[in-house]
């Protein structure tokens, strides 16, 4: 059975406007696809490119065509985004789980499920089901494009990150992400009903409607029923005893499909309208497609012999698949039920900032319908944003059902009455005596009886005789033969012929994926290891594992900026401002996870000033470029030695230069005179006007000026008394 996802979204549009803060700031243009009566499909669904990965820093995506109409003829969309246009990107599928073929298998956890039996659940949720709005920034037509958006996390960022890329085949599936474009109606009227495209694994199952005013529903109904994740599809195939013991295979042979959930896509899946082979090898789901174990919220698949489905869950668990039917006397003992499909899981926790589409059902194991079995898909998930909401009509996001596998149809003649069903008839006839003769009738079929024979053989066992047949190699050889009952009764033998060659397994793995299991044993070390492998009576085979274990590695940056560089930003970190450190994981070259760390300082900007004196005769200065002609305060933006800004300030003083007079005078008996002034002498033997220029104390020029005088000579007496008088005089002075 499918899971149902039924939301209350009159309820739920009220609270969403006021949780989800991010979302409430982007209404982009509110009514900007005016009043309208509407068409069946309201949304334009986008899927990104494969291996997309958006952050906090990413601003653009690219995004593929919209997809072709779904297998019920529903439109995926035609109106191409507009700058100014509501998007929604929804995070579809993500996650992991435990893929042990064990009752840990999904949770982890031995007791998981309703009954406490384990087998469902997942380990980790990842980011399915996170979402929120963004305003488109330039025209996006229906065939694709690069979109650039606005966000509402920093700086026109996104505040959740959105991955589309395929799974590692182990634990982890595909994760899943689409861009819907969304309608902004100023008023609704609905004047038929609004259906949700089926989601096909990469975009559909949402319908998500904002209305500024009135949406009236008229009569009429939003419908997500069935349009979520998609029941799993198992062809007719043999089946053997039962088996409560396959959690998870990767042989469609040994169990039936699972369905479809949030870890990811199965091989085989129902859309509701048509069987899809995704390939054996497409990394879409984690490990085996097959078995009984319900992996997220998707159901388990039936076991062998003819075992249910389980069914999807969501908001709750999904229905636990059927028992099997058993062969008493023919089967081993230790194949018991429950072989049926584990339920899928609910969700923890459930949030308006998380949503999630219904759970696919499993597949049941059949081996008599040739049409096959399918679990019901999932209900989709529907946000209406809208101001009043009014008028009757329905909001629908149930599951469907699956189809079991049936019978074949039989038809017997009798007496020339042909029958077709098992319904009890009374017939007229006569005897052969012409009496009447009055003959209850009823036809009770008796199933063609079948039996298997599961053998294993050394390669030196063969040729092998069964049932008259020779067989030399291996395969399912049917014996048609008759039963008891004299019925036709067919038998089988599957056969499997041990390899004797030796098989080598060449395994790379990250040390986070320890340990890692090769023939029920675990490994945590690099190296070759052989096994000899029980693989029939006397029989065994050589294996090889060749394991190389890649470590993950871890990186410290350590990085200096200035104050004028910030923000700063690094591997999704933005708006840095302070020094700090962080840690990320990012994947390395080999595929393993990659700790980097950032130690971040930020350098202030440097000041200094600076006083200096010059001399007068020193003008015009020159200082770091800058020419001062008198004294006064000047500054010079600079780098320091770790390339920051650096302001420097010089308040220069300038000293005048210093002038003096002195007047000497002499006789002419003292000539030549040897005048000295700071260390420098002069030989004046005349009257005149002589300058000296000496450097004073603070280290300027200082220009001194003499007045030199001779007296002439006089005659007699006087001229020794004044040539004393003179000597005196020259002594004063």
């Amino acid at each position: 059975m499918p899971a149902k996802y039924i939301v209350n979204h009159f309820c739920f549009c009220l609270f969403f406007l006021f949780l989800n803060r991010a979302n409430a700031q982007l209404c982009a243009t509110p009514g900007s696809d005016g009043p309208t009566n509407t068409t069946s499909v309201v949304n334009t669904y986008f899927p990104p490119s494969l291996n997309t990965r958006l952050t906090g820093s990413s601003r653009t995506v690219d995004l593929q065509a919209v997809p072709l109409p779904d297998a019920y003829g529903t439109s995926y969309g035609n109106t191409p985004i507009s700058a100014g246009d509501l998007l929604l990107f929804i995070q579809m599928q993500d996650g992991n789980i435990d893929n042990q073929n064990l009752n840990l298998y999904g949770s982890g956890i031995a007791n998981s499920g309703p009954d406490r039996l384990g087998g469902t659940g997942y380990s980790n949720i990842g980011n399915a089901g996170i979402y929120e709005y963004a305003v488109a920034l330039n025209d996006v037509s229906v065939s694709g494009g690069t979109l650039s958006f606005r966000g509402a996390g920093a700086g026109g960022s996104l505040v959740n990150i959105y991955t589309n890329q395929l799974g590692d085949g182990i634990s982890r599936g595909k994760k899943t992400f689409q861009v819907i474009r969304v309608p902004q109606y100023s008023s609704l009227r609905l004047s038929q009903n609004i259906i949700s495209p089926v989601f096909n694994g990469e975009v559909g199952g949402v319908v998500c409607i904002d209305v500024a005013g009135e949406i009236n529903f008229d009569g009429f109904q939003i419908d997500a029923t069935g349009k979520g994740f998609r029941g799993g599809f198992q062809g007719k195939k043999l089946s053997g005893c039962n088996t409560s013991k396959t959690f998870v295979t990767a042989d469609e042979n040994a169990a039936s499909t699972k369905g479809e959930g949030f870890p990811g896509t199965p091989q085989y899946i129902w859309d509701g309208f048509s069987f899809i082979d995704n390939g054996a090898s497409s990394l879409l789901f984690p490990g085996g497609s097959y078995g009984k174990g319900a992996a997220g919220n998707g159901g388990g698949g039936g076991n062998d012999h003819n075992a249910g489905g389980g069914g999807g869950g969501n908001g709750g668990f999904g229905g636990v698949g059927g028992n099997g039917f058993k062969f008493p006397g023919i089967c081993p003992a230790d194949f018991l039920t429950p072989g049926g499909g584990r339920p899928g899981s609910s969700i923890a926790g459930p949030s308006p900032r998380r949503l999630l589409l219904g759970g696919g059902g499993g597949a049941g194991d059949t081996d008599d319908d040739d049409t096959g079995s399918y679990g019901g898909a999932g209900g989709g998930i529907i946000i209406i944003n809208a101001g009043v909401i009014s008028g009757n009509g329905n909001i629908l996001s149930e599951g469907t059902s699956g189809k079991a596998g049936g019978k074949s149809n039989f038809s017997y003649n009798w007496n020339g009455t042909l029958i077709t069903d098992t319904t009890r008839r009374v017939l007229n006839l006569q005897t052969a005596g012409g009496c009447d003769s009055i003959v209850t009738f009823q036809v009770k079929p008796v199933n063609k009886s079948k039996s298997y024979t599961y053998l294993t053989l050394c390669p030196d066992q063969l040729p092998y005789t069964w049932n008259s047949n020779i067989i030399t190699a291996a395969g399912t050889y049917p014996a048609s033969l008759t039963g008891s009952n004299g019925c036709d009764s067919v038998a089988y033998l599957i056969l499997t012929v041990t390899d004797d060659q030796l098989t080598t397994d060449v395994v790379d793995i990250c040390e986070n994926q320890l340990p890692y299991k090769w023939n029920g044993k675990e490994y945590r070390t690099s190296g070759t290891f052989e096994e000899f492998i029980q693989v029939g009576p006397g029989c065994k085979r050589r294996a090889i594992l060749v394991l190389t274990i890649f470590s993950n590695t871890t990186s410290v940056t350590n990085i200096t900026i200035c104050k004028n560089q910030i923000p700063f930003s690094w591997n999704g970190r933005n708006n840095i401002t302070t020094d700090s450190t962080f840690t990320v994981i990012l994947t390395n070259s080999a595929g393993c996870d990659s700790i980097a760390t950032l130690n971040l300082k930020v350098n202030d900007i440097l000041t200094s000033t600076s006083d200096l004196t010059i001399c007068q005769n020193q003008l015009p200065f020159v200082w770091n470029g800058i020419t001062f002609t008198r004294a006064e305060t000047k500054s010079a933006n600079l780098k320091s030695v770790d390339n920051c800004d650096s302001i420097a300030t010089l308040k220069l003083t300038v000293l005048p230069k210093l002038t003096s007079t002195e007047t000497i005078t002499v006789c002419p008996r003292d000539l030549p005179f040897t005048w000295i002034t700071g260390g420098v002498s002069q030989v004046l033997d005349a009257s005149g006007t002589y300058t000296s220029t000496i450097q004073n104390a603070a280290g300027c020029d200082s220009t001194i000026t003499l007045t030199f005088k001779v007296l002439p000579n006089a005659s007699g007496v006087v001229i020794n008394e004044f040539a004393q008088v003179k000597h005196l005089m020259l002594g004063v002075l």
